[in-house]
């Protein structure tokens, strides 16, 4: 059974195709990931599936019932709710529930006896509906992933409207994973979040037991939690039954086949072309117009191509350096920075040498813009000194990208920034995706990704000795971030960065810098995964001191002479304190016990020969709540015994 099927969809925008001839099937459990370049049609795509575009040919499938959850990319403001009754809206039909089961409450309470079995019934069968739909317990999933998205720190009054987008997509996300849909849609999910939150969603997300399609650039989360890959591009798809390494593996050997295809064609084009000329007048010109003939009705109906393939690379590149300058790069000394209450950095001591490629690390709000910005000059320092060495020469990156403004156009930008004529400029600009028309348009209108090629390619041009970026891959999809790494991996002079990209801290990061709240920061050699090897070995240490720790206290508390003994349990609330003494595994058995209990009072209560014996089934309905509350204490004395 298929939840989505699409059918030889064709979609267009006037005279634009974006997807066209289109098939595809979503089964339940698939965890699909949508790749391929800017514009391709992967949000069309998302789009079709949630019926908000029409296709102009073709079938759109649904299964019935079947429960949509999307996340776009960008967020409409709803003006008047508040954070907190924006997120406890998606357990609107749970509290509808729970309302419910308390007003028959207390209809029981006044009933005649002859209107106790249908109003016992009826709580019973509401029951059952709370309890599937997850019980009493919203409130702790609100803040479980309030907390994990990062939005505890947000006062719960607060109005959306008076959040930043980013606070605004976040708190979409967080009530969009709390309604738990059948399928889920997420389009760019992590932009907004910094490091803790993407890591938290891509827990989440490979937790997660429903369906669910991701459109993404990160390609670390597309490694943890997709197990298909749809690559979208030239208005088509092509599915990979694979997760995203393997997808990555496939594509490299697809590429390369397509490339000896290609050169095979283009020698055979060539050949027919060359006798076409030759002979197209003489005793063999009749031959010639054939070859010709059949020559084109074969590039025509698409058998042989023109067009090189892997058209998803839009440029390659390399960054190069005249002069390698001087062995220091950086030098903080003593530097002191705080925004109010807020301190980035106190004392802070850093140093980069000549060569060095620095990613710095974080959650949002701990300095790493400010830092950077520091080392240009752009902000300054408490005290303290943020110091990038004199008489080097330097390139910016800045993520906001403020300077592309104006009317001027992408042609007149890059003429004044290198020292080309204008044929030279326009090669360039093609060779970064800027063709035809492309380099008339003011720099103003520019996309981010657009935006993000233009300064990457005045960098290119400046043959700098220091690279400053912050968030360079920001907007750029995945085969531009491939071009972008191996150059920077490739680069011999110092690269100083800001990225959440784990997956590109990997290929080109050889020392991070990890900066915390209250200026705390750790330097070290090596990438986003040396960092996580660290993490998980201090975290085995942990658990392994707090292990000894509890050996040692049991040792101790055994030696004690009774009297000197703490009473078991002395520390737990009072209604939990007589069953402190019992072991655990006498806990276990006796949970065990009451959920063996409820389940047979249950079974009792759905018997409708009990509806004819009113006593009994009063009998039944007042021990189920004191089976589960009974249940409740002993659940929570085991957590207590086992923590």
């Amino acid at each position: 059974m298929s939840l989505i099927q699409l059918k030889e969809i064709h979609v267009s925008f006037g005279p634009q195709v974006v997807l066209e001839g289109v098939d595809l099937v979503v089964h339940p459990g698939d965890r699909m990931g949508i790749v391929g370049p800017n514009g391709a049609g992967k949000s069309s795509l998302l789009s079709v599936i949630l019926g908000r575009v029409r296709p102009q040919i073709g079938q759109v499938v649904t299964a019935r019932h079947l429960t949509l959850g999307h996340l776009p990319q960008e967020v409409a403001v709803r003006e008047s709710v508040t954070l907190h009754d924006y997120l406890r809206s998606a357990f609107a039909s749970t509290e509808r529930l729970a309302q419910a089961i308390d007003d028959v409450g207390e209809q029981l309470a006044d009933a005649e006896p002859d209107e106790r079995p249908a109003l016992m019934k009826r709580l019973a069968r509401l029951q059952t509906e709370l309890d599937a739909a997850g019980g009493y317990h919203y409130e702790s999933r609100i803040g479980q992933v309030s907390a994990g998205l990062g939005l505890e720190a947000i006062e719960p009054d607060r109005p959306l409207s008076q959040m930043s987008g980013g606070q605004v997509t976040r708190a979409a996300l967080a009530r969009l994973l709390l309604t738990e849909p059948d399928l889920l849609l997420l389009d760019e999910p992590t932009n907004h979040l910094d490091l803790a939150a993407v890591e938290w969603l891509e827990g989440f997300l490979r937790d997660y037991a429903g369906t669910m399609i991701v459109v993404s650039h990160d390609r670390y989360l597309l490694g943890q939690v997709v197990n298909k890959v749809l690559h979208v591009q030239d208005r088509g798809l092509r599915l990979y039954a694979m997760g995203f390494a393997e997808y990555v593996q496939t594509r490299k050997v697809h590429r390369l086949q397509q490339q000896r295809d290609y050169d095979k064609q283009q020698e055979f084009i060539a050949k027919e072309r060359e006798f076409i000329n030759r002979f197209r007048s003489g005793q063999r010109a009749k031959e010639a117009r054939g070859r010709e003939t059949r020559l084109e009705r074969r590039i025509k109906s698409g058998e042989l191509t023109v067009e090189r393939p892997d058209a998803d690379r839009e440029f390659a590149f390399d960054f190069h350096v005249d002069q390698p300058g001087g062995d220091m790069i950086v030098r903080c000394s003593e530097l002191s920075k705080a925004y109010g209450p807020n301190v980035l950095f106190d004392r802070f001591e850093w140093e980069v040498t000549r060569g060095q490629k620095v990613a710095l690390m974080g959650p949002n709000g701990v300095g790493k813009t400010t830092l950077i910005q520091m080392l240009m000059n752009r902000v300054q320092p408490d005290s303290g000194k943020a110091r990038l060495f004199e008489n080097l020469d330097v390139a910016y990156f800045d993520q906001h990208q403020a300077e592309l403004a104006g009317d001027h156009s992408v042609l007149e930008h890059m003429k004044s920034a290198a020292a080309l004529n204008a044929q030279q400029v326009r090669n360039m600009l093609a060779a970064f995706g800027f063709r035809g028309d492309a380099v008339d348009k003011p720099v103003s209108v520019l996309s981010g990704g657009e935006k993000n090629r233009l300064t990457l390619l005045a960098m290119v041009l400046g043959n700098h000795q220091v690279l400053v970026m912050d968030e360079p891959t920001n907007h750029l999809d995945i085969s531009a971030r491939e071009a972008l790494e191996e150059a920077l991996s490739a680069y011999p002079g110092t690269l100083i960065m800001a990225s959440h990209d784990r997956y590109f801290l990997d290929r080109v990061a050889d020392h991070l810098l990890i900066l915390g709240p209250g200026g705390r920061h750790e330097y070290i050699e090596g990438g986003y995964s040396q960092w996580q090897r660290i993490l998980a070995e201090r975290e085995a240490r942990k658990r392994q001191v707090e292990a000894d720790a509890k050996r040692s206290a049991a040792r101790a508390r055994k030696a004690q002479p009774d009297a000197a003994r703490p009473q078991a349990g002395a520390d737990w609330p009072e209604e939990l304190r007589p069953l402190a003494k019992l072991s655990l595994s006498r806990l276990e058995e006796k949970i065990m016990e009451l959920e063996f209990a409820l389940e047979e009072l249950h079974n009792q209560f759905n018997d409708p020969a009990i509806y004819a014996d009113p006593a009994r089934l009063a009998e039944v309905g007042r021990r189920i709540p004191e089976r589960q509350a009974e249940l409740k204490r002993y659940n929570a004395a085991w957590e207590l015994k086992v923590g």
